[in-house]
């Protein structure tokens, strides 16, 4: 059976992590969430393929996955989405990972979702601490 990787609730990272990308098809949204695991694999070095089985996970298989949101976006949701998609993954890949802007865009559910900023080291405000 041929799953999807990082979306929904019957993905390879729902059944082996416990989290994945809510939703259905790729937008803008979605894309940016899915973008956000795919550069989690990248750092870790390991994904899914899918059936669900680890595999490695080098610089080309980034590449590929985080440019197939585009064409995706258009077969979901039309070319005005697919803009917006490519606009972001250019911008992603050059800084190899998510770019400020579009880190509220980020949704991720599931009950371990709080163990993948850690791992991502996203970074997180520092407070001012007022003497």
């Amino acid at each position: 059976m041929r799953r999807n990787i990082y979306q929904g609730h019957r993905s390879c990272y729902a059944i082996n992590e416990g989290i994945y990308v809510p939703g259905h098809g790729v937008n803008l949204q979605t894309a940016v969430s899915i973008a956000y695991l795919i550069f989690r694999d990248f750092r870790r070095g390991w994904t899914y393929d899918h059936q669900c089985r680890k595999i490695p996970m080098d610089f080309e298989l980034m590449r590929k996955r985080l440019f197939y949101l585009i064409p995706l976006a258009r077969k979901h949701y039309g070319k005005e989405e697919e803009k917006k998609v490519k606009e972001f993954v250019t911008k992603a890949f050059l800084q190899l990972g998510i770019p400020r802007e579009y880190r509220r865009y980020i949704k991720i559910v599931g009950l371990e979702k709080l163990k993948v900023p850690i791992e991502v080291k996203v970074p997180v405000r520092k407070r001012r601490i007022r003497r």
